[in-house]
């Protein structure tokens, strides 16, 4: 399936296979949500995919990435899109307290939520938290 993400076309299958092939990823399914294209991963280090995907694909930057234990799956054993797009929407739905130091982490982080709709810890980098040169305008 290819869907269209900030002015590129992705092919998230050819996506999910090409993360398939970095050994710590148990599973992965690439969604378009909203305006973001998401890589939902199984996988015992994050970092790692990340890196590799960074080495691997030219359009790394346009992936929020979000780790879980397991993918849902349906009866018949497949990929349950439906539950995978409800972990999305609670995600950014969350209204997790998040703790800051300063005053300007507050202000940075109420930017965030402004601009990408949630909250995101004070470690994720606003390319990495689906954010892109317009939305930032």
């Amino acid at each position: 399936k290819v869907v269209k993400v900030r002015g590129f076309r992705v092919d998230t299958d050819g996506l999910e296979s090409l993360l398939m092939k970095e050994t710590v990823v148990k599973d992965v399914c690439v969604r378009k949500f909203k305006e973001s294209l998401y890589a939902v991963t199984c996988t015992t280090d994050i970092e790692r995919v990340k890196t590799f995907a960074k080495e691997n694909y030219e359009h790394s930057n346009l992936i929020v990435w979000v780790p879980v234990d397991a993918l849902p799956i349906t009866k018949s054993g497949k990929k349950d899109i439906r539950a995978i797009e409800q972990i999305l929407s609670d995600l950014e739905n969350t209204d997790e307290v998040m703790e800051y130091d300063t005053e300007e982490e507050r202000r940075v982080a109420a930017a965030y939520k402004e601009v990408l709709g949630r909250q995101v810890s004070r470690d994720t980098p606003f390319l990495e938290a689906g954010g892109h040169s317009l939305s930032a305008m």
